[in-house]
């Protein structure tokens, strides 16, 4: 329907006796209609039309008053909702702030300090943890945190090194940028180091950073499902399993750093498992052959 661009009200009725509606009038009076019939046929077609129009206003009226009413609630709400967001991010800002004012915290009065006081892994693996990073278990063995406890106490506790986060570079302590001389790679770890790493490792993400509960409990029960692996029982089996460990965790890290193609560490891939277990026995069956030929060709020589 076309829009009224006129109010309707503003009409004045036509004078349908008038000379203007002459030839209108011919042709009704020509149709058996007296002169006054006429003027009241022409009269009453034209309130006919003005009612009609008067109701086409009074619709159109409305419909742009209530369009009115919700532009302005529209604009309202949005200024509303403009108006908490950004309540909510000068909240945050201050509570960022707050966070950042060093705080002492509070202590128990009663309670005495524990036994034993357990060596902490090292500023750098702790750093990397901190950073989401892939960190060899090393750092959380008995000694590995032996090693960073006799080593913290040689360097200045100033001292500070570049260290690259993301992508940006920033100074932090010498500690927490600078990997251990002595640290030993996943695979190269006995079961019993890897046991007691990974347990130490557990509990620091959970006490100690912002690591989200579900990727903490998805690592606990790949290291839960690799202490209860049926080819633990085999030959060279903890060899294997200690292998798959260092090469998935590390892959999980790495996938994870780059947002993409991140999987669940805690399903054990199976195939890749017996990739590893080929590998594992066939170095050994080379690393046998080798020793019985040396053994060989030893006694052939002393023979001779």
């Amino acid at each position: 329907m076309a829009r009224i661009e006129q109010d309707p009200n503003l009409e004045v009725r036509p004078d349908h006796a008038g000379p203007h509606y002459t030839a209108v009038r011919n042709q009704l009076v020509g149709a058996g209609l007296t002169e006054d019939q006429a003027i009241a046929s022409l009269n009453e077609s034209w309130d006919l039309g003005h009612q009609e129009r008067l109701a086409e206003w009074n619709t159109q009226v409305e419909t742009e008053r209530q369009a009115r009413e919700d532009d302005e609630r529209r604009a309202l709400e949005q200024a509303e909702e403009a108006r908490k967001k950004q309540e909510e991010e000068e909240e945050r800002e201050r509570r960022e702030i707050e966070k950042k004012r060093p705080q002492m915290n509070d202590f128990n009065e009663t309670q005495m300090v524990d036994d034993v006081v357990s060596l902490r892994p090292s500023p750098y693996a702790t750093r990397k943890l901190e950073d989401f990073e892939y960190v060899e278990l090393y750092y959380f063995t008995p000694e590995g945190c032996r090693d960073a406890h006799e080593n913290h106490r040689t360097q200045h506790e100033e001292s500070l090194g570049l260290a690259n986060v993301e992508g940006v570079l920033s100074f932090r302590p010498l500690a927490a940028v600078k990997a251990s001389k002595n640290v030993v790679q996943d695979s190269d770890l006995s079961w019993r180091q890897m046991s007691m790493a990974k347990s130490s490792m557990i509990d620091f993400l959970q006490t100690n950073t912002r690591w989200p509960s579900k990727h903490i409990q998805a690592l606990a029960l790949f290291f839960v499902r690799l202490e209860t692996h049926p080819m633990r029982t085999q030959p060279y089996g903890e060899e294997i399993l200690l292998r798959y460990q260092a090469r998935v965790r590390r892959d999980w890290h790495d996938r994870l750093k780059r947002g993409t193609g991140a999987f669940n560490i805690s399903l054990i891939n199976e195939i890749q498992l017996q990739a590893i277990s080929n590998e594992v026995w066939q170095q050994r069956k080379q690393s046998d052959e080798a020793e019985v030929s040396f053994f060989c060709s030893s006694r052939y020589c002393s023979q001779n």
